[in-house]
């Protein structure tokens, strides 16, 4: 044995051939991982008679990349040394004077992908899933990736695979050129020995293949320059500005072109940390990253047994879309409505959402036939006495919900749970009609429910742990993400969101410019303006809301000036009848089309005209918003402020570069939030809306 490491183990065989098995249980390339990783190359480097060398591992996979938890520190200082440590040990690996290759299993990720392309030669196994995903969390492949893929594997095939984070299987890789050669298990080392016998026989010659890796890109400048600027027409058109991973890469690539390794390496270590780092976006991405792995882990650990059938009360657009949902994760599915037209448009609905994908080839007929098969439509409560999740989905009113939820519980069998989607209604208060409150829950989908990651699960005050897992498999059963919230009046995102609208028609009602406002949320990163994102809602919901939030909350009074009940009362709904802020139409694929409303316009009747800044419309509109997530917080309505975020990035399409809104909170200094509502609340004399309540809590 010439090294027994935690990380690696190198041996001998009897052929002189070296194997390095890669043991690390966490299969991340970390500080650790790369500091032992030095320490045995310096001693291989000094053996004699090596005639090559085999990377591998004893585990299923071979390595999942960088350690992201030790991301946040090196965001900090430091991240351009250890990315040049790291070149360093990977370039020790490419330097050896023998040939080298390595076997990949399972997954291989970002560094442990750089990692495998530091050895002359690779081989797959059917298993192999790879890829760079960096971009993911705003940074590049900064451990040799933007250098050596280039020269591997072509400079179009490698900005296809580094700009889209995406992963690829085995038989993607070979044909990109990415692996040599694709080999089953079991044969794997004999074919990797074979490989290396192959060179020192002369038969192959990695010494070629070292020379394109270390040199410059064989492209002529015009070559270089169509590559790069159809890329970046194309990237620049779906990231965006505020995503410059992206685009990183291909400067980076490009500027390394005609550069060799040494100098290409250092390019890579500006572009990640004085082009990407230093702008707080990647530590805003890896926030998120880490945030959502969180999830899922605590949301593994909670969840109960799974749903075999799943009924749906209320056969509207929002129960349509549920029912899909379910039925394409090959749920049973019993839609009930009490009357023909209702369970008519549940059921188009649900086509709907089926035939897009098919039309645009993205799923196939049988799939989509089957999901619908699994929706049985029904004018009964029948059906319900073998489903083991029954989801009330009908308006909006307490009293008739109750009525329903009862009718429900007593058509459904015991244990059955019996699920609310309200969107505002507190489940307690919905649970004094029933007879076993222990099996009652709120699972709140957003609208449109296909596209919406985020379904809160609110656990009411006699709501049993029992029925809380049960809920959060059902929704991670479907391809949700759950985040179990305590009960209070519009849960989490609805109580946040309120704030905003508040906010909001209070700038209209002073005299802000409508389309600046608008302007100015877009360009801070939201996927719509205010006016647009009520529109989409619908403004007679959202007037429903700031209804009934006045009602549960002394901080949140209806505007002086309510606008959106204004509109509401002139019939001007939003997206759903056609008007609101906005008028809406279609385009010829279907595609919502919008142009502002001059009726509305009329309607808003400003009391004066009112200047403000980028900055200041920003905070007026997310400081109530911050204050409202601090408050629920503090309340303990939902369990961490990294659950908060993500309650906002995937409910309501908050800017992910951002790192959420608690996380845009906290970056602020001591003293700057209370200062910027003391100015907001001067200029806008509104002292209710930007109350701060105890930040630091």
């Amino acid at each position: 044995m010439l090294f027994n490491g935690t990380h690696f183990i190198l041996t001998k065989n009897e052929n002189n051939i070296a194997v390095l098995d890669f043991i690390s249980p966490a299969r991340l390339m970390s500080k650790a991982v790369i500091t032992e990783l030095h320490s045995l190359l310096d001693g291989l480097a000094l053996e004699e008679n090596i005639k090559g060398l085999v990377v591998t591992s004893s585990s299923d996979n071979f390595a999942y990349g960088a350690d992201i938890n030790e991301f946040t520190p090196l965001f900090k200082g430091g991240a351009g040394d250890h990315l040049a440590y790291t070149h360093a040990a990977y370039n020790k690996l490419e330097d050896l004077p023998f040939p080298t290759i390595t076997i990949i299993k399972g997954h291989c990720y970002g560094g442990g992908a750089e990692f495998a392309l530091s050895t002359d030669f690779r081989i797959g196994t059917p298993t192999l899933s790879v890829g760079f995903p960096e971009v993911k969390i705003g940074i590049l492949p900064g451990m040799g990736g933007t250098t050596r893929m280039p020269r591997l594997v072509g400079l179009d095939t490698s900005l296809s695979w580094l700009t889209s984070g995406r992963n690829f299987k085995a038989d993607k890789a070979l044909k990109d050129g990415f692996v040599n050669g694709i080999v089953d298990t079991e044969h794997s080392m004999a074919a990797a020995i074979d490989m290396i016998n192959e060179c020192t026989d002369g038969k192959r010659d990695y010494q070629v293949v070292r020379a394109a890796k270390t040199g410059k890109l064989p492209l002529s400048a015009y070559e270089l320059q169509m590559s790069i600027a159809i890329a970046k027409g194309m990237i620049g058109k779906a990231a965006g500005p505020n995503y410059p991973a992206p685009m990183t890469i291909v400067d980076i690539i490009e500027q390394s072109a005609k550069l060799t390794r040494e100098d290409a390496l250092k390019n890579e270590i500006t572009g990640v940390v004085e082009r990407l780092i230093n702008t707080g976006h990647s530590a805003a991405m890896c926030h998120v990253y880490l945030a959502d792995l969180g999830i899922k882990s605590k949301t593994k650990k909670l969840a109960g047994e799974k749903t075999t059938e799943c009924a749906v009360i209320g056969a509207g657009i929002m129960g349509g879309g549920i029912a899909h949902t379910n039925a394409t994760k090959g749920i049973r599915v019993p839609l009930k409505d009490i009357n023909q037209a209702g369970l008519d448009l549940g059921l188009s609905t649900a086509v709907n959402l089926l035939e897009k994908p098919v039309k645009r080839g993205k799923l196939n007929f049988s799939k989509a036939a089957t999901a619908l098969n699994n929706i049985i439509p029904t004018l009964t409560n029948e059906s319900l006495k073998n489903s083991d999740m029954v989801i009330e989905a009908v308006v909006e009113d307490p009293k008739v919900k109750s009525i329903v939820l009862k009718q429900c519980e007593d058509a459904a069998m015991d244990n059955a749970i019996i699920a609310s989607n309200t969107s505002t209604i507190s489940i307690t208060q919905l649970a004094k009609s029933l007879t076993r409150p222990e099996n009652f829950i709120g699972i709140h989908f957003f609208n449109p429910v296909n596209k919406m990651p985020l379904v809160e699960v609110i656990r009411g005050k006699q709501t049993s742990e029992e029925t809380v897992k049960r809920a959060v498999a059902y929704v991670q059963q479907i391809g949700k993400t759950p985040i179990v919230i305590n009960d209070c009046a519009g849960f989490f995102v609805n109580r946040i969101l309120t704030p905003y609208m508040r906010a909001y028609s209070n700038l209209l009602a002073k005299g802000a410019d409508f389309v600046f406002v608008e302007k100015t949320m877009k360009k801070y990163g939201m996927p719509m303006g205010p006016a647009e994102l009520i529109d989409v809602v619908g403004l007679d919901t959202s007037a429903h809301v700031l209804e009934l939030m006045s009602q549960n909350y002394s901080h949140m009074p209806l505007p002086e000036n309510n606008i959106v009940q204004a509109l509401v009362e002139n019939s001007l709904l939003g997206q759903k009848n056609g008007e609101g802020f906005y008028t809406w139409s279609t385009d010829r694929r279907g595609r919502p089309v919008k142009t502002l409303n001059n009726k509305a316009m009329e309607l808003i009747k400003p009391t004066g005209k009112l200047e403000l800044t980028e900055e200041e419309i920003i905070n007026a509109l997310l400081l109530p918003m911050m204050f409202e997530a601090k408050r629920a917080l503090n309340e303990g309505i939902i369990a961490s402020e990294e659950d908060a975020d993500l309650a906002m990035i995937y409910g309501t399409g908050f800017p992910p570069f951002r790192g959420g809104l608690v996380y845009e909170m906290n970056k602020k200094e001591p003293g700057q939030i209370e200062q910027e509502a003391n100015d907001i609340a001067t200029l806008l004399a509104d002292e209710i809306t930007y109350t701060v309540p105890e930040i630091r809590a």
